[in-house]
């Protein structure tokens, strides 16, 4: 059908290789998202500390550690800010947009 055709599998030696998704974070976007995260301050009451939630040895978040105010923080303000210089613009601004309707819908 030609639809999208930069998405097919493509033929590898070892069977079939699918495409990276445009989502897909490298090592050094990683290191950068949880080098803010671990960075980020905020005033006494907020948030909790989002440097003790981020392993920049495994380059994760610890989400069994964050309460559900945490993760409203994370979603409306913090992300929208950490992923502007990380992600592809498309990416980012789908991303972005989504958040601000949900913001904008809560307030």
């Amino acid at each position: 059908m030609g639809i999208r055709p930069e998405l097919y599998a493509k033929e590898a030696e070892h069977g079939k290789d699918l495409p990276v998704a445009a989502t897909t974070m490298s090592r050094k976007e990683k290191k950068e998202l949880c080098q803010f995260l671990h960075s980020v301050k905020f005033p006494s009451g907020y948030s909790s500390n989002f440097a003790r939630l981020v392993s920049m040895k495994e380059l994760k978040l610890n989400f069994s550690m964050m309460k559900s105010h945490d993760y409203h923080v994370l979603m409306t303000s913090v992300l929208p800010v950490a992923i502007r210089n990380v992600l592809l613009v498309k990416v980012r601004e789908t991303v972005m947009s989504l958040y601000f309707f949900f913001n904008a819908i809560e307030q």
